[in-house]
């Protein structure tokens, strides 16, 4: 039987690394995380401070605290300084920009999840089982995790309490309303999801204002990010007031319902973007 072999300069050439393109998207989007979590740790740092105020007063802090506290404020922060990863979309060609901008909000994504729905609320159920605590105990479901959380819901579901009072007290989880328990559920996955969407919006206003002089461009730049982050925490904060009945409120919708609005943005940005670049190759100019 007759033996096939490929060329050497063919089979060289499969068994080469891969396409320069590929290489360019990773290294974009490993260079457009660097901006993200720098403006995160940045913006975490204040809200640490706050917490060193309350040591300051007396008031004891174990390393399991401080790790949570970390760990939750980083991944609540991540989400919205994901613009900044957008934003270093010129590195690369624009085809292999949007992969890269995109994979950057993954990673950014998963890693905000990992902070919220798990480093964060392991550490702190830790904090309090490992301290001898007055002013807390453990929960009996166990650290706030997805798992945790199913388990609360369950628990009430099946235990709804004998007045029909419901609670939103850390104290008494057992009193917890299934709809607030699901809103904090699907919180981590809403700010993963977010973490996407606000990379893409970066992408595309960078894309808007990439004709603009270098101060204007900045400017313009920083606005898009605070007022749409601005805006975006508002409605969370609103979606999931303490003043709301969460008897009748669904938690699900509660969760998913603001990510309508960075959604409109991206899609309006999209929108004005195809109208400016009809016709028009792309400027490729510089950051600023």
């Amino acid at each position: 039987m007759k033996k096939w072999r490929l060329p050497s300069a063919e089979a060289s050439n499969i068994s080469a690394s891969p396409p320069a393109s590929a290489r360019r998207a990773g290294g974009c989007t490993m260079r457009a995380l660097w901006p993200a979590f720098g403006w995160a740790f940045a913006l975490t740092v204040p809200l640490l401070c706050i917490e060193l105020v309350g040591v300051l007063q007396g008031r004891q802090r174990s390393f399991w605290d401080w790790l949570g506290f970390v760990a939750m404020d980083l991944g609540f922060v991540l989400p919205f300084t994901t613009f900044a990863a957008g934003i270093r979309h010129h590195c690369v060609p624009r085809r292999t920009s949007r992969g890269a901008a995109i994979g950057a909000g993954i990673v950014a994504g998963s890693t905000t999840y990992f902070l919220w729905a798990l480093a964060g609320p392991l550490a702190e159920h830790a904090a309090v089982a490992r301290e001898d605590r007055i002013d807390a105990a453990p929960s009996p479901f166990g650290a706030d995790t997805p798992a945790g959380i199913l388990r609360n819901i369950r628990y009430v579901e099946a235990n709804p309490p004998e007045d029909g009072n419901y609670s939103l007290s850390i104290d008494q989880p057992e009193r917890a309303p299934p709809e607030w328990l699901r809103l904090l559920l699907h919180m981590p996955i809403v700010l993963a999801v977010f973490a996407v969407i606000n990379t893409v919006i970066g992408l595309l206003i960078a894309q808007l204002t990439s004709g603009l002089p270098p101060p204007v461009r900045r400017n313009a730049r920083l606005g898009a990010a605070v007022a749409g982050g601005v805006a975006f925490f508002a409605v969370v904060a609103s979606a999931g007031s303490y003043a709301r009945d969460w008897t009748e409120t669904s938690g699900v919708l509660a969760a998913w319902g603001p990510l309508a609005l960075p959604l409109a943005e991206a899609f309006a940005l999209w929108a004005w973007v195809r109208v400016r670049s009809h016709g028009s190759p792309p400027t490729g100019e510089p950051i600023g």
